[in-house]
């Protein structure tokens, strides 16, 4: 049985203020190396997307690269207690994210193993509708090593809608919002990735968000029902508002990392060289290029 403070405040303020205690105890013990970074924005088709550049990401480098030469380790079992914020679930608890580059960024972790190849299951959507009612921001889930999983056991995350510091809303909801559609899977042109979206309702239940994730992947051609339990290679992403799916072809572009919050409006560069590369291709021809190339097909 959880104790008192185990248990997942009962509404977001009171959320966020405990994680921010969280962060400050563990960032003075040295268990959260938050990430600094330089920001400026990249317009490109009607949306604005955000650019970190940070120079210490070898700090998490060479932290992975000490584990590797040990043993594989999985970091979430057993977790940093440092890190803790809440169990949400008896089967899901609520870290935050050591290398984070953004305020808060917190990560929903199934209890006991289980993989990032494996399909979200009603499980996690229940745990996600915990912290959906509480917080209104992105929750995103990197389903396997070409989207961008950098740790083997399952995980979802959670960071604000502000991904830019001068504008409260996702990049990509400028070309979203005005032509979500409430009946039908859909491509939004504006979008220049292939992707299946659908609007979403914050009362839609857990067994709602769950079929609809479902028949994302289907619409992508992805089964998340097959027969040997993996699911891979393609980012969720889930608002209030609407529910996504990216099919991947490949993790890397010019060998940097692409994870789902770049098709929220989001990327990041290690240094000043790989800036100047992704202001040269733009954002859409990178997005582009991690994505394998398909329509939305059993959309009315």
């Amino acid at each position: 049985m959880t104790s008192e403070f185990n248990k997942l405040p009962a509404d977001g303020a009171a959320l966020l203020q405990r994680a921010e205690a969280v962060a400050t105890a563990a960032r003075d013990r040295g268990a959260l190396q938050s990430i600094a970074t330089a920001f400026e924005t990249l317009e490109q088709d009607g949306i604005r997307y955000a650019l970190r550049v940070v120079d210490n990401l070898r700090r998490k480098q060479a932290a992975s690269a000490a584990q590797s030469a040990d043993k594989p380790a999985n970091p979430f079992l057993p977790y940093e207690p440092a890190l803790y914020v809440a169990h949400v679930s008896p089967g899901h608890v609520l870290l935050l994210n050591k290398f984070n580059v953004i305020e808060p960024h917190l990560l929903l972790v199934t209890a006991g193993f289980e993989s990032q190849r494996a399909p979200l299951s009603l499980a996690d959507f229940e745990a996600a509708a915990q912290l959906n009612a509480r917080l209104d921001g992105l929750l995103f889930y990197n389903g396997g090593g070409r989207a961008g999983a950098s740790q083997p056991h399952k995980h979802l995350q959670w960071v604000p809608r502000a991904l830019r510091p001068d504008v409260p809303g996702l990049p990509v909801d400028t070309v979203i919002t005005p032509v979500l559609s409430q009946s039908r899977i859909q491509h939004v042109d504006a979008l220049p990735f292939a992707h299946a979206l659908q609007a979403r309702a914050p009362t839609d239940t857990p067994a709602m968000d769950h079929a609809r994730y479902c028949a994302l992947l289907r619409a992508v051609s992805i089964d998340p029902d097959a027969a040997d339990g993996v699911c891979e290679n393609y980012n969720w992403l889930m608002t209030r508002r609407w529910m996504m799916v990216v099919p991947r072809t490949q993790e890397r572009w010019d060998g940097m990392s692409v994870n789902a919050l770049a098709f929220a409006g989001a990327l990041l560069a290690r240094d000043a060289a790989e800036a100047t590369r992704i202001r040269e291709a733009g954002p859409a021809a990178i997005l582009s290029a991690v994505t394998r190339q398909a329509g939305v097909s059993g959309a009315p």
